[in-house]
């Protein structure tokens, strides 16, 4: 087996998973060891969270090593899907964890369990929250130099952890004071935002394995379309997501018809290295040749634009083609719009008759989700 050369995005992502994995096993000793002397169950909950966030580590270093290995026979767009993998896993565990714990806590609140800590346990906590802080620092800086879902995750559970860690800590010093378990209270607390925590996780994860909109990169994308002078517009932008900065796509751009072969691909070629250059997209350019509007086109197309523009802010036209008293079209609308498209057809008719009544018009709708 061929060893896999690491960049310096994984390079970081596995520093900073080492860091943690050392930190989170140390915080997990020693905050079981007081739980289980004091037997302060919200303590060992919390114990057991490090422990999960060992674990969530381990498998984010394994799922990073993975997501660097180049493409092969089976998986020819590369492994880095297994990011979104990786993260799909550490919510789930986490979610077990404060399911978990969140039964032991309700426990403890029926058999009204009574805690008391030693100066050296208060000591171990407090450390235990400026380790996290410090933690989740280093997770920041990560995150801004690798741009990667999962280690920012991770970064918000170390944030969570030392808020939670410092809550329990105040609640059981507080809680000396009363004649009832308030630490099996704190447990069921700290078992709640653990849940909710990794339900969100997973929500997000889901996004990623499913294919959520790419926002930013429709954005990206349609902006440097719009910015070449020798483009007359484009169509039918598609982008596919295999990972973190491994974006395949492909889109059709609207050239002058009278441009050769070679004018044409040389448009394409570049467009398709910019957005390697610029945003890692690899794209595929179709080229649509597009004729010259005569002034009556110009002002039915016009007309068209201000109909569609009243109910729909966000569409494309293309495929415009006149022929004699005959004008067709294809009309691309966000999916949301739905049975609302059958009434800007309608309108939009209507609108070009009032002017041009010997006009027919056809128009095609598609519904395309990355529609900027």
């Amino acid at each position: 087996m061929k060893a896999i050369e690491i960049n310096k995005r994984t390079s970081h992502a596995l520093k900073a998973s080492a860091i943690g994995l050392i930190v989170n096993l140390v915080l997990f000793v020693t905050k079981i060891i007081i739980g289980l002397v004091s037997g302060s169950v919200s303590v060992i909950a919390d114990a057991v969270s490090n422990l999960s966030d060992f674990i969530s580590v381990g498998v984010m270093m394994v799922s990073f090593l993975i997501s660097h290995k180049p493409p092969d026979k089976n998986h020819p767009f590369g492994h880095a899907r297994s990011e979104y993998l990786s993260a799909f896993i550490i919510s789930f565990l986490v979610m077990f964890v404060g399911a978990q714990f969140l039964i032991d806590s309700v426990k403890s609140i029926l058999e009204n369990n009574r805690v008391s800590l030693s100066s050296a346990a208060i000591l171990a906590l407090i450390v235990s929250v400026v380790a996290k802080i410090i933690l989740a620092i280093i997770y920041y800086y990560s995150n801004k130099k690798t741009k990667s879902n999962t280690i920012r995750a991770i970064m918000i559970d170390s944030c969570n952890d030392a808020i939670i860690t410092l809550v329990i800590l105040a609640g059981l010093l507080v809680g000396q004071n009363f004649s009832f378990s308030i630490d099996g209270v704190l447990g069921v607390l700290v078992s709640l935002f653990v849940m909710r925590s990794g339900f969100g996780m997973v929500r997000d994860s889901l996004d990623d394995l499913v294919g959520a909109r790419p926002v930013t990169e429709i954005v990206q994308s349609t902006r440097l379309l719009r910015s070449y002078d020798n483009i007359y517009g484009f169509h039918d932008l598609l982008l596919h997501n295999y990972g973190v900065k491994k974006f395949f796509g492909s889109v059709d751009v609207e050239v002058p018809e009278n441009l050769s072969l070679t004018e044409a691909h040389t448009i394409a070629n570049r467009i398709e290295k910019d957005f390697e250059r610029k945003f890692s997209i690899d794209m595929i350019v179709h080229v649509d040749p597009v004729g010259k509007l005569s002034a009556r086109d110009k002002v039915v197309l016009k007309l068209i634009k201000q109909t569609v523009r009243q109910t729909s802010p966000t569409y494309k036209i293309h495929n415009f083609v006149s022929r004699g008293e005959s004008i067709s079209l294809t009309l691309d609308l966000p999916s949301e719009m739905g049975e609302r498209s059958k009434k800007i057809i309608e309108d939009t008719k209507d609108r070009v008759t009032e002017d041009f009544s010997q006009l027919e018009i056809k128009i095609t709708v598609s519904f395309d989700d990355f529609l900027a």
